[in-house]
């Protein structure tokens, strides 16, 4: 399992979004990782009104490649309503 490949399946700015996404993930039961949530307002000047911070960009949710297909099927229809 160490050597599985992870994928992102979505990158956004907004916070409730995000939120959504890693719920919707947690009631199927797939595991994810989320890069640069935590470092949005610890670099240079927070979230400058864009959302995210430019230095560290939006928050990115990964996952295992092999949940990808069922992850997408879940998660896009939230990025696309």
């Amino acid at each position: 399992m160490a050597d599985e490949p992870l994928v992102s399946i979505c990158s956004t700015p907004d916070i409730a979004l995000l939120a959504l996404a890693r719920a919707t993930l947690d009631e199927v039961g797939i595991k994810y990782m989320v890069k640069g949530e935590q470092l949005q307002n610890v670099l240079g000047l927070g979230t400058l009104g864009m959302g995210y911070n430019p230095i560290a960009g939006p928050a990115e949710i990964f996952i295992l490649a092999k949940n990808a297909k069922q992850a997408h099927e879940l998660i896009d229809p939230l990025f696309t309503s």
